[in-house]
C-alpha cells in the first residue's frame, strides 16, 4: 500500500499509542462528578499518546450490578475519539451475581476493582470474595 507520507524514524523511539487503565470519564464519585466526559477525555488522552481507555464504572445502588453496562455504552457511543473499555467496580460478590459477572466478560469486560479502602465502598466480605474468585477446576473450588 503507498502512504501519503513516510516518515524516516531512524535513530528515534517508536512505540505504540499508550493504554489508560483508569479513567473516570463522567464518573459520579463522593459527590462530585468527573469534569471530562467521552469526546472532551478521549481527545485529550489521544493528544497524549493514549489510544485506548478503560472507564471506571460504579455499582448502581451501592450493590453490584453488572447490567448498568449498557448505559455507559451509550454515554461513549459516537463520542470517542479513542478505543475504550470498562473497568467494573463491585462492592459485593454474591452467588446470584457470578454469572451475571461471566455475562458481562463476554462482552468484553475484562476487569473489575474491589475496594479495600474508603468508607461507604470498603469490600466488608473481601475473604469471602476473594474465595468466590477462585478459578474453578472442574466445577470444584
Amino acid at each position: 500500500m503507498e502512504a501519503d507520507v513516510t516518515i524516516d524514524a531512524k535513530g528515534r523511539l517508536v512505540i505504540p499509542g499508550g493504554i489508560d487503565p483508569h479513567t473516570h470519564m463522567e464518573l459520579p464519585f463522593g459527590g462530585t462528578t468527573a469534569s471530562d466526559d467521552f469526546r472532551t477525555g478521549t481527545i485529550a488522552a489521544a493528544h497524549g499518546g493514549t489510544t485506548t481507555i478503560n472507564r471506571l464504572c460504579g455499582p448502581v445502588q451501592r450493590r453490584v450490578t453488572f447490567t448498568g453496562v449498557d448505559n455507559w455504552h451509550q454515554k461513549a457511543e459516537g463520542k470517542c475519539a479513542i478505543d475504550y473499555g470498562f473497568h467494573l467496580i463491585t462492592t459485593e460478590l454474591e452467588d446470584r451475581q457470578i454469572e451475571e459477572m461471566y455475562t458481562v466478560m463476554d462482552e468484553g469486560v475484562t476487569s473489575f476493582k474491589m475496594f479495600m479502602a474508603y468508607p461507604g465502598v470498603f469490600w466488608w466480605t473481601t475473604p469471602r470474595s476473594f474465595a468466590r474468585c477462585r478459578p474453578q477446576v472442574n466445577g470444584a473450588a
